[in-house]
């Protein structure tokens, strides 16, 4: 601050301290990912695993784990293949610490189309 007049020396020090906070709320905002905000915790085939291993597991559950392990579902099918839905499956889902994302949703019907009438020059109408 050699240039800077003895009468301006201290707004110019407020501005640059201003732009030093801008600057390290930027670094801490950039280091945050977008997961950091949401804390709920990922249903995922690895935690149903480990829930349908577990003493307390539904007999539901564990049989549906078997048709995982054996190739002939998928975890993130069970709200499509299933009718009744395992306890745990519903409390994961009710739950405000959980985050369910393999919401089933039925196919949507494709519309049908008319067959679109053929180009026509203007003048043919």
């Amino acid at each position: 601050m050699r240039d800077v007049p003895l009468h301006l020396e201290a707004a110019v020090r407020r501005i640059q301290d201003a732009g030093q906070a801008i600057d390290t709320r930027r670094i801490r905002a950039d280091q945050v990912s977008n997961g950091d905000w949401d804390t709920r915790i990922d249903v995922d085939e690895a935690l149903l695993s480990r829930l349908a291993e577990t003493d307390a597991a539904s007999d539901a559950l564990r049989a549906f784990a078997a048709r995982v392990d054996a190739g002939t579902a998928e975890w993130r099918d069970i709200e499509r293949i299933l009718r009744t839905l395992p306890p745990e499956v519903i409390e994961l889902k009710a739950s405000k610490h959980y985050r369910w994302r393999w919401d089933h949703q039925p196919p949507a019907a494709t519309p049908v189309e008319d067959e679109p009438e053929p180009y026509r020059i203007p003048w043919q109408r």
